[in-house]
């Protein structure tokens, strides 16, 4: 995907009934939803019940889009298996994205982050 007014012209806008799902929404507001592959609250409840199911085989089809959070350097293209690279405003995306704890002054650097001992994200990273 591009943006939401792609999303709008290629998902809702299919049929006369989806499209009439999102008619009143923005194309930033329609941009915002979290498809079922990059939502963790569904990835964790497929996983779970698949965990769960017993004596069956079980698939979870996951949509995504490639390069999910890229930004401009792969969201959405082909390509986004062979970026290697990120200019700097790749890097600022990510950063703002994502909320990385590093200023404009220093972002050049790539400084190597490290999250205080106890804090969530440190937590998480040393489960």
């Amino acid at each position: 995907s591009k943006d939401g007014a792609y999303v709008r012209e290629h998902f809702f806008g299919k049929y006369p009934e989806t499209a009439a799902l999102v008619a009143d929404w923005t194309d930033e507001q329609i941009w915002a939803l979290n498809r079922g592959g990059h939502d963790p609250k569904k990835i964790y409840a497929a996983f779970k019940k698949a965990q769960e199911t017993k004596g069956k085989a079980t698939v979870i089809l996951a949509h995504t889009i490639k390069g999910y959070g890229m930004g401009d350097a792969a969201e959405g293209k082909n390509i986004a298996h062979q970026v290697k690279k990120m200019n700097m405003d790749g890097v600022r995306h990510i950063r703002d994205r994502f909320n990385v704890p590093v200023s404009d002054a220093d972002i050049e650097k790539l400084p190597y982050i490290t999250f205080p001992e106890g804090s969530e994200e440190h937590t998480y990273l040393h489960a």
